[in-house]
């Protein structure tokens, strides 16, 4: 309704730090360090949340597939973890990650966001967009699931405006989303 459309959209706070440890500096609990895995760690909003995660106490996994610039930020946040992984194969999870026993947070921010109508937009780049957006979330949440449920971890997703309404032009993406 118009009505709807005219109210100010709430803010999301990202449960970056969901439960405090009111013993300890925030970023344990029980002496558990908080684990988050961030895919698209290396683009402008990934760098940020491995950098607000870090901030809070949380040990973090930084997935992104160019390994260069994977190591310059693990570099400058001792606190991330590199985790190449191009999500363009979901089918090829690298075996650290498989091997991650609680997780507290996936946040699923890598994503493909190419800009063209849909007559102007080949097939190659409709399957790069849904498999990147959607199928390797789904498939990472699905292998990592055991690991969250002993957690009790979060599952977040990361959006932009097209991916909530359609806008002219972004239409794989707002698809995806």
């Amino acid at each position: 309704s118009a009505d709807a459309r005219r109210r100010p959209r709430r803010s999301v706070r990202l449960p970056l730090n969901p439960v405090p440890d009111r013993r300890a500096g925030g970023g344990s609990i029980d002496g558990v360090a908080r684990t988050v895995l961030i895919t698209g760690a290396t683009g402008g909003i990934g760098t940020a949340l491995v950098e607000a995660a870090a901030a809070r106490g949380y040990a973090v996994l930084a997935a992104a597939r160019d390994a260069v610039r994977l190591d310059g930020l693990c570099a400058r946040v001792p606190e991330a973890s590199p985790l190449l992984v191009d999500l363009r194969d979901p089918s090829v999870l690298p075996p650290p990650l498989l091997a991650v026993d609680r997780l507290d947070a996936i946040i699923h921010n890598a994503g493909v966001a190419e800009v063209a109508a849909v007559g102007e937009t080949p097939h190659s780049l409709w399957s790069e967009t849904l498999t990147v957006n959607v199928t390797a979330a789904e498939e990472l949440t699905r292998v990592l699931l055991p690991a969250l449920r002993a957690a009790a971890g979060h599952v977040v997703f990361i959006n932009a405006a097209p991916g909530l309404h359609a806008v002219p032009r972004w239409s794989a993406y707002s698809a995806s989303k």
